[in-house]
């Protein structure tokens, strides 16, 4: 009878993953919390206009555990539900899984996020930022807008081929 090979244990999950699920469950007792009080106070109709919000930011995040690029997925999360990112409404439209994604992809996204921060945070006005992340036979491309001061960042990478680094 042959040896049954020893199963590598779960992977440990990254303190800043876990940070930002802890933040995630916090946001989503609130949004219950709300609409108990919409329901105490006899309002159902305000009871279902934020039923509508919190499934909008389910299924957002819903689009972002499409993603197969950990990096990237982290990254996002942290981004849209990280305690530090305050009231800044973040929109991602996930067309892609960005698997074979290299890590500059992941690098400028993030330095492009910190950039967009930047002027949301002095912003007076909506606090939105809107990204898209599509893909070609040969590129990925990453589309972040901030509609409010009308900056866009925009950048194609290629995709990484048989494990290239």
């Amino acid at each position: 009878m042959g040896e049954v090979p020893e199963r590598a244990g779960p992977e440990e999950p990254r303190p800043d993953v876990m940070r930002v699920l802890r933040h995630q469950r916090h946001a989503f007792l609130n949004d219950l919390q709300i609409i108990s009080g919409w329901l105490q106070l006899r309002r159902p109709e305000k009871a279902q206009e934020y039923i509508e919000t919190v499934k909008r930011k389910q299924a957002q995040l819903g689009e972002l555990f499409g993603l197969a690029n950990r990096e990237m997925l982290v990254l996002l999360l942290e981004w849209t539900y990280g305690p530090e990112r305050g009231e800044i409404d973040a929109a991602w439209q996930v067309e892609s899984d960005l698997a074979e994604a290299g890590p500059e992809l992941v690098s400028w996204v993030g330095r492009s996020l910190d950039q967009a921060a930047g002027q949301l945070g002095t912003s007076d006005g909506e606090r939105r930022l809107e990204g898209r992340f599509s893909e070609r036979p040969d590129a990925y491309v990453v589309r972040l807008d901030c509609p409010a001061s009308g900056t866009r960042w925009e950048r194609e990478f290629p995709r990484r081929q048989n494990g290239e680094a």
